[in-house]
């Protein structure tokens, strides 16, 4: 299951098909020509009551917005421009937006998303949402909140909370790019499976975390799995080794595991921390490793984190009818 991340990430999919024309029936924004200029427009136009697949695509270009998706009945998909479906290398298209916690009226993580995505049974392929905030308080790339919601070949990048999974229900990341410094994949409640993803941090001031899960109790269903991915300094960033560790309990429930992934020195040997000395939360949390790789995955790891003697499986996590609104040609 390694093997890909032997090679430049992805490498091995080099040659897929690209997507350079809409779909049929597909409504197309454009910067110039299309039926709408912006995301956030074409939304707008959707019908939220019917059920039939209704399909966005969005033509290559930086659009400066924040997006707000509501509940729809039925399925919506949204495709980025690319030379490569299956890796996010090659995506043309960037929603960007500055916010964070001080600069919104409501002073809610969510609200500082670049895209809230409040609907069930959504694709996204081939985007890149960015939170060009700077760090230090929470500023969202994705607010994802809602259920059997599949993300394809996207980067989300950002600094503070970058991902916040936060309702209850299933979610897929897979062959995509995530980035930040501060617990920057959180939130409570959601199962969610990391597929072939790159985390990537930025260089910190003192120790930067990646996952911060906010399972609460053991009723919660919350559960993180990362599987065949890689841990790495951001590209043309020097991070200083140790600096990372791969997760901390935003509450006292946390679960996490990391599997069949490559860990560069920029994890701490120690692999998982309090979430403060003050206030450690590790009575009960579920930190645990499977056969990962790299100088990262080496060391005493912490002492409540476990050791995994076997793999989880996907539908362990999502459930066993997850081929039903999964893109397993994503899967590895």
């Amino acid at each position: 299951m390694k093997s890909i991340l032997s090679l430049p990430f992805f490498a091995a999919v080099a040659f897929a098909t690209s997507r350079l024309t809409p779909p049929p029936g597909s409504i197309v924004v454009a910067k110039s020509g299309g039926d709408f200029d912006s995301i956030s427009s074409a939304i707008q136009s959707l019908n939220q009551g019917i059920r039939e697949n209704q399909t966005i695509f969005v033509k290559a270009g930086t659009y400066e917005e924040q997006v707000s998706i509501p509940a729809m009945s039925g399925l919506l998909t949204i495709y980025g421009e690319t030379k490569d479906i299956l890796s996010y290398s090659a995506n043309t298209v960037t929603v960007t937006y500055n916010a964070s916690t001080s600069s919104t009226a409501s002073s809610k993580d969510a609200d500082t998303a670049t895209v809230q995505n409040g609907a069930a049974s959504t694709r996204f392929y081939n985007l890149n949402f960015a939170n060009s905030h700077s760090a230090g308080e929470s500023a969202l790339a994705l607010s994802a909140s809602g259920t059997q919601q599949g993300y394809y070949g996207c980067q989300f990048t950002g600094n503070e909370n970058t991902i916040l999974t936060q309702v209850g229900g299933t979610q897929v990341f897979a062959r995509c790019l995530i980035q930040g410094t501060s617990d920057f994949i959180t939130g409570q409640y959601a199962r969610v499976w990391f597929d072939a993803v790159a985390i990537r941090v930025l260089p910190c001031s003192g120790q930067g975390f990646i996952t911060a899960n906010g399972r609460s109790s053991n009723d919660d269903p919350s559960y993180y799995v990362i599987n065949n991915s890689s841990v790495d300094a951001a590209s043309d960033k020097t991070v200083t080794s140790g600096s990372y560790y791969l997760g901390r309990p935003l509450s006292d429930f946390s679960r996490v595991v990391f599997q069949d992934t490559y860990m560069s020195e920029v994890v701490n040997s120690a692999g998982w921390s309090e979430w403060t000395k003050a206030k450690p939360n590790t009575q009960d949390v579920d930190f645990g490793e499977y056969d990962n790789s790299g100088p990262g995955s080496l060391g005493s790891r912490a002492s409540f984190s476990k050791k995994l003697s076997s793999a989880l499986a996907v539908g362990d996590i999502i459930n066993d009818g997850y081929q039903s609104w999964v893109d397993v040609s994503y899967l590895s």
